[in-house]
């Protein structure tokens, strides 16, 4: 069994080099916003999750949202590099865990 769990994970897909990049930022003591926009925004999927997540009704924020910029001033830089790791992980793992013996959903 742990052999099977080995070779599956030799097969799950690399993180992307944003996610890299966000994870470095985030060790960082001092954050500066327009550092994680630059790394944002060269991530079109990235941008469109951050996008489509702060514009449905669970922020109800007034005005569309239609910059990283806007996102990461609305909902924090840390909650932005939340979202932006969990759902690019989780775009990822949308393959079979079934070897884990758990669903996405668990996961």
């Amino acid at each position: 069994m742990i052999k099977k769990i080995l070779e599956k994970i030799d097969n799950l897909p690399p993180l992307p080099k944003t996610i890299s990049k966000i994870e470095e930022f985030r060790k960082k003591v001092d954050k500066d916003a327009e550092e994680l926009v630059k790394i944002i925004e060269k991530d079109a999927l990235a941008v469109s999750t951050l996008l489509k997540i702060s514009n449905s009704s669970i922020f109800g924020f007034r005005s569309k949202v239609e910059t990283p910029s806007r996102i990461i001033n609305l909902l924090g830089i840390k909650f932005t590099i939340y979202i932006t790791i969990n759902e690019t992980i989780q775009n990822l793992l949308k393959t079979d865990l079934e070897p884990y013996q758990i669903t996405n959903d668990n996961f």
